[in-house]
């Protein structure tokens, strides 16, 4: 019996759609190895959290290279989905809301990209664009060099999932209360610099 043409694009559909299923279980199972605090992941171990073969995980993920940009994309579309950098003082608060916001939806994901490891070379690519961004907001606003680093590095600090998660763990701050609070600190902090109130720095901090 020969198969109708709807038969096959419903076939294909299907087989699109298990693939999907499978590559986001693979990709939940990586994230999910480094959000339990592992510093890395193993191809045995994500192949048996997601149920599947290792040969099916290195054929969705053919190299740690691949498996790297594809938890930074999900990280990065879980936790600054849409969140366009600052680009003035005024922005900062906002933009920083924002971020929290989105951490505090996503606890795991936020644990998942503070592991050692392998999780800190994932860190570091997501947060560099948001260091710059937020260091040129800083800095148009702030006359002295020095000054507008380090104030902006006391901001990307404070934006920060290790700043939150310590809040949640330690203090047991949570939800809208963790968004409060990092808010409020944040937003008297840009204060404080749109006053020239800002961090005397030393002299031997190299600009």
């Amino acid at each position: 019996m020969r198969r109708t043409g709807s038969t096959r694009s419903y076939d294909n559909a299907f087989r699109r759609e298990q693939a999907e299923r499978t590559r986001e279980q693979i990709l939940e199972a990586m994230i999910d190895q480094l959000g339990q605090g592992r510093q890395d992941f193993s191809a045995a171990d994500v192949a048996a959290a997601a149920g599947v073969s290792q040969r099916t995980v290195y054929q969705y993920f053919p190299d740690r290279e691949a498996q790297i940009n594809a938890v930074i994309a999900a990280l990065d579309e879980r936790l600054a989905h849409e969140v366009a950098g600052p680009r003035s003082l005024d922005e900062i608060s906002p933009f920083a809301e924002q971020l929290i916001r989105l951490g505090a939806s996503h606890v795991r994901e936020m644990r998942a990209q503070i592991a050692g490891g392998l999780a800190s070379e994932v860190r570091a690519r997501r947060r560099r664009s948001r260091d710059r961004a937020v260091a040129l907001a800083v800095g148009a606003g702030c006359d002295d060099p020095k000054a507008a680093r380090l104030a902006s590095a006391a901001i990307n600090v404070l934006t920060s999932a290790e700043i939150s998660l310590g809040m949640i763990d330690r203090f047991g701050i949570e939800g809208d209360d963790l968004i409060g609070t990092h808010t409020w600190i944040i937003r008297t902090l840009v204060e404080a610099i749109k006053r020239g109130d800002l961090p005397a720095p030393a002299e031997n901090i190299h600009s």
